[in-house]
């Protein structure tokens, strides 16, 4: 927490637009590593910043949801059983961001709204 509420505070403004990616995130699982309060303490850290959105790994399935207004994203795992798995792609631009999921050798976009 100590890392991250530096590295936003070095940023020339709280409207620079930030991707922020862990390992543990809002699965069920995750929650066996973090609690409530550490999670309330860390969106208290990032609130005021521009978070386009929130990529984590771990639970190897690919997610969206929302939290705390913030878009929330499992990443998936781009290989399954020894065989090719998934994966997110990101693109972000002027501010605006659109995320694709590869899966079967084929491309999806997400909805925003989803």
């Amino acid at each position: 927490m100590t890392f991250l509420e530096k590295e936003l505070y070095r940023m020339e403004d709280m409207k620079t637009p930030v991707v922020l990616s862990q390992h543990y995130g809002w699965d069920g699982f995750s929650f066996l590593w973090w609690t409530e309060t550490e999670r309330r303490a860390f969106y208290e850290v990032i609130k005021n910043y521009n978070i386009l959105g929130i990529f984590h790994g771990h639970s190897h399935g690919v997610e969206k949801r929302i939290w705390n207004g913030i878009p929330i994203w499992v990443c998936g795992s781009p290989q399954k059983m020894g065989k090719p798995g998934d994966f997110l792609v990101a693109r972000i631009k002027h501010n605006k961001h659109k995320v694709y999921h590869r899966q079967n050798h084929l491309w999806h976009q997400i909805p925003k709204n989803k």
